[in-house]
């Protein structure tokens, strides 16, 4: 059984900033800068191609969630949970901090779907139009069926 949160409302209320984090640090590489152990933040925002300060800020909130952990001031590393970005993760990173956070932010309360209202047409036809997107789309299910599979055989039956 999971442990819940002791403030699961200050957790939903900030979930879509830490998704969109994930999803930064994902998409520039920032869990396989890290690989080989902990680094200077300076030195990873050079590496990636990233301003310094705004890594250092987005690395800081996700190491108060455990996603990475600062060593010494300006010093960061992988978790486990960031070791996992460096391989199929960061395709669902990227899928949920990018394409569904910005049809999130669209959604409402009107019926209309929020994804055809902000990309102009249904997501199975936005993916046959973004042949990169529908690739980390892809890789991201492929990601997901081997992590049933891994909870299936994790179940005692």
């Amino acid at each position: 059984m999971s442990e819940r949160s002791q403030d699961p409302l200050w957790d939903l209320l900030r979930g879509a900033l830490g998704t969109r984090a994930v999803a930064i640090v994902a998409e520039l590489g920032v869990p396989d800068a890290l690989a080989e152990g902990p680094r200077p933040v300076a030195e990873v925002a050079r590496e990636v191609g990233a301003d310094s300060d705004t890594l250092y800020r987005l690395l800081r909130a996700l190491a108060s969630d455990g996603i990475f952990a600062e060593e010494e001031p300006g010093v960061f590393r992988n978790t486990g949970a960031s070791e996992q970005l460096r391989g199929g993760w960061a395709d669902f990173a990227h899928l949920f901090g990018g394409v569904f956070y910005r049809t999130a932010s669209e959604l409402d309360a009107s019926g209309e779907s929020p994804f055809e209202r902000t990309f102009g047409t249904d997501f199975w036809a936005w993916l046959k139009a973004n042949p990169d997107e529908r690739a980390s789309f892809d890789r991201a299910m492929e990601q997901g069926k081997e992590r049933r599979i891994e909870r299936l055989a994790s179940v005692e039956w």
